[in-house]
């Protein structure tokens, strides 16, 4: 059995069996394989899991019985190699998966056997028409994709579900570099890249591993830099919280543009938190601290006390699924429902801390309305010291901005900005 499938399967199984983040779970196989296999292993994790729908609806049609989680993982994979290994013959594909269950579950080669024999004659015959067709072009169970429909019409809601980017975005680092310098370094290595705003969109971090590493680059997305502008406009001085943090990259941003503004940074989890501070000290920023904190709790000596609080609240993620195509995998009806619920309390809580006309930034990395402009609305109904307030800095809007994926360096991030008037 070629290895590279083995560790392939490895972090598939930690993903779809253990619930663990397929960067996670890659991050921890990576670093020990070549080149050659950390290309091949990233390939096919992230084409099993960008195909899983497909995968799913075939199980189904050529299984009379459900086949239990460890071999549904190792069929996908097989799926994967017949169908989109072009350097692969299927005989070679077929085999090389059957030589994967031997080793995981001996005694289900047999059915693994031949279940992709009949994959092979069978694997283009997928459904043309209709809602199950779209789901498999886009990824999403019917639930989700029927969801799209309801909150943007079928015309929006289809574009939305379907139209999907993984854009990876450098900025440098405002304090030991520049964007002249970055774009030289570019021109010089003739490395792919297209200028934005506020950095270059990439193909590959690889080429830029050196200044990464030093801090002088860093990997942060467009619509994540235009949140911070948005809390930020001009700049800041004073006293600034970013209520739900990790990894960093608001926070750090926030502290190499406000040199005169002191950020606090919070996570509930001690381990994120080392994430920032990792994250911190990488760029080199001082005015920037950090702590474990649970940002629905309220701190009785913080109330009234920040010039600036960033409320960006955990989501269910699906505004960046095209660089994540494993956050619909455990999605389900009841986990979207709960949300709301929790990015009102934080929102209401992070309200709290605002200074009289000091500023509150909502935000998150998702496109469901029920997430973003429901939970604003609700907040400004119960709390009128608060109102809408237009971002100078970014596109057309009223105080709050749906961002939709594009060409561009766009995804589905969300973003509200407000002020306390009394």
């Amino acid at each position: 059995m070629i290895n590279y499938i083995l560790f392939a399967y490895n972090v598939l199984d930690d993903v779809y069996r253990r619930g663990a983040y397929a960067s996670v779970a890659l991050s921890e196989v990576l670093p020990g394989l070549d080149e050659r296999d950390k290309k091949q292993v990233s390939r096919l994790v992230r084409g099993v899991l960008e195909h899983d729908y497909e995968f799913a609806y075939m199980i189904a049609k050529l299984c009379p019985k459900s086949p239990k989680a460890v071999v549904r993982v190792i069929l996908k994979l097989g799926m994967y190699l017949v169908k989109y290994t072009r350097t692969m013959p299927d005989y070679a594909a077929v085999n090389e998966t059957v030589e994967l269950a031997k080793a995981v579950k001996k005694d289900m080669a047999g059915m693994v056997n031949a279940t992709l024999k009949h994959y092979v004659e069978v694997q283009e015959d997928l459904p043309e028409t209709g809602l199950d067709s779209l789901c498999v072009k886009a990824n999403m169970p019917p639930w989700l994709v029927q969801k799209y429909f309801d909150q943007y019409g079928i015309e929006e809601g289809t574009k939305l579900v379907l139209d999907k980017y993984n854009h990876t975005h450098l900025r440098w680092n405002n304090k030991t570099y520049s964007r002249y310098q970055l774009r030289n370094y570019i021109l010089d290595r003739g490395l792919p890249a297209v200028d934005t705003q506020h950095g270059y969109l990439v193909g590959a971090t690889e080429p830029f591993a050196e200044l990464i590493a030093a801090g002088k680059v860093t990997v942060q997305a467009l619509d994540s830099v235009y949140i911070c502008r948005a809390l930020m406009e001009s700049g800041i001085s004073g006293k600034i919280l970013d209520l739900c943090a990790a990894p960093g990259g608001k926070s750090v941003y926030l502290a190499e543009h406000n040199p005169d503004a002191v950020i606090t940074a919070c996570d509930v989890h001690p381990h994120r938190v080392q994430l920032i501070e990792a994250y911190k000290n990488r760029m080199g920023v001082a005015n920037l601290e950090t702590m474990v904190h649970d940002g629905t709790q309220r701190v009785a000596e913080w109330e009234r006390q920040f010039d600036a609080v960033l409320v960006d609240a955990p989501c269910s993620g699906l505004g960046v699924v095209g660089a994540n195509p494993d956050i619909v995998l455990n999605r389900t009806e009841a986990d979207l429902a709960a949300l709301p619920k929790l990015q009102s309390k934080l929102l209401a809580v992070g309200a709290s801390y605002v200074k009289q006309y000091g500023v509150l930034v909502y935000s998150t990395c998702t496109n469901l309305r029920e997430e973003n402009t429901d939970v604003v609305q609700s907040f400004l109904l119960s709390n009128p010291q608060f109102a809408l307030e237009s971002m100078s800095q970014l596109p057309d809007n009223d105080g709050m901005l749906q961002f939709m994926p594009d060409a561009k360096g766009n995804e589905g991030f969300f973003v509200a900005r407000m002020r306390r008037k009394i």
